[in-house]
This record gives structure tokens, sequence and C-alpha cells, in this order.
């Protein structure tokens, strides 16, 4: 049961957060699981077509601001081939997100996670009942696209997760970056039988994705944010997504293969 509703009739598309669901997932807190409670609706919000948005819950703040994504600096034909074969009604609905601004009112320290991103790095951002988060490389420009409500924290996860693979980039050389790339894309697809080193870059990539994105929230953990934000719940979300990888490894190699 969630109530989360997208309301149209207008070129002006909010989407909100409805006081029953919050209340419905208080009532589903017990026996959640730490991974299932960063699911869990921690505030009320209202996302506009475009502008700021402000999502506050016990003493974790978000603030975040988005605009067109032709803002972005990024040539309309690159965005497009970003943004896949899309209808128009879709690729409007993504925004550049502008800043990103998450805070332990227990510490009063905010952190700006767009700081670390690389010049050429943009965020594409959909407000959205759906969730989804992918990293895209490209010849002159990088793209981020998260979808969903910031309102359950998975999503906020998932974003660092993807600014930790951009932050990983900044490290690598040209011949590792291509190296990388094209493991990636063999990893893609299923016809394509990989040798362990080359599944290890990608893996270990991985790893770094979400080491990074431990580093980043540990000041949320402790003291506790919010009491659906916990390190149990990002630890299990991360070995849940690795652990989605397993089949893909063992049809590549032909047999089990455990990370190294």
């Amino acid at each position: 049961m969630n109530d989360l509703r997208i309301e149209s009739g207008s070129d002006n598309v909010p989407i909100f957060v409805s006081q029953t669901s919050l209340n419905f997932d208080k009532r589903f807190l017990e026996g959640s699981t730490p991974q299932q409670m960063l699911g869990l609706h921690i505030d009320r919000a209202t996302y506009p077509e475009y502008g700021d948005v402000l999502i506050h819950g016990e003493d974790l703040k978000m603030e975040l601001s988005y605009g067109q994504i032709s803002s972005s600096g990024i040539p309309k034909e690159a965005i497009e081939r970003f943004l896949g074969h899309q209808p128009i009604w879709t690729v409007e609905k993504w925004k550049n997100l502008d800043s990103l601004t998450i805070t332990n009112e227990k510490k009063q320290a905010g952190v700006n996670l767009l700081r670390y991103l690389p010049d050429n790095c943009r965020v594409f951002y959909m407000p959205d009942t759906v969730h989804s988060a992918e990293f895209y490389e490209g010849e002159n420009f990088d793209i981020i696209k998260i979808r969903g409500d910031f309102t359950q924290l998975h999503v906020l996860v998932a974003l660092i997760h993807e600014i930790g693979h951009a932050v990983s980039k900044k490290g690598q050389d040209t011949q590792q970056r291509q190296q990388l790339k094209k493991a990636y894309s063999n990893f893609r697809n299923y016809r394509i039988k990989m040798p362990p080193e080359e599944i290890d870059l990608v893996l270990n990539e991985e790893r770094f994705a979400w080491d990074f994105a431990l580093d980043i929230l540990e000041p949320f953990f402790d003291p506790p944010a919010h009491s659906y934000f916990t390190k149990e719940g990002v630890l299990a979300q991360r070995d849940a997504a690795l652990k989605s990888f397993d089949k893909v490894v063992a049809e590549k190699m032909g047999k089990p293969y455990e990370l190294g």
C-alpha cells in the first residue's frame, strides 16, 4: 500500500507523499529489516516542475534544487543519446539536478553531494514513484540518471553510489577508463565470456562505489540522523546489489565465481 501519487492535468506535475503513506509506513516499521526501512517515507514532499524541494525527517534534512535539462550545458544531441529513444513527454520529465545537500542536524554539518562530481559530469533526475539509478560514460560528458522519491532513503543511497563511480573515474588514466568501459560493455552482453581479471575490474569498481557511499554517509549513522537510516541497512543494500552480479558472473565464466 502506497498512496504516493502523480497529479496530472497541467504542465506543472508535482508529486505528493500524503500523510496516509507516512502513517502506513510507521505501522509497517514493526518487523521491517534495516534494508526495508530505507524504502519507507521519512517525510511528505512536493516536487514542482522546477525549483527547490525540502525533505525533513527527524534530524535528517535534504535540500535539492533542479532546473530544465537544457541548463546542464550538454548539447541537445548528446542529451538525446544519453536518454535513448524515449517519447518527448518522457524526456521533458528529466531535470538537471543543480544541488543536493544533506545535513545531520545533530552535527549541524551539511554535505553538498554534487561537489564530488567532475566538471564534465551531470545528474539528470526524474521525480517518480519508480526507482532506478545508472551511470553513463560519454565522450565529453558523463551522466548520472536517477529516478525516484528522495523521501525514500534508498534513492539517496543509490545516487551516492553512482557519484562514487564518477569519483572513481577521476582517478583513472585514459587506458584504465577504456579497459573499464570495455569490461562493463562485455559484462552487459550475455553472449560474451569474460576472463576473471576483466570481471574483477567490474566488481572492484562496484565495491569502490559502495565504499565511497559508506564513507560519505558515516557521519549520518553516528549519531543517527534518522531511525530508518542505519549502516546495517546500507550494508544490506550493498550486499544485495553485489549478490545480483553472481548469476551473471557464473554465466560469463561458465562456473561459480567468488568476489576476490
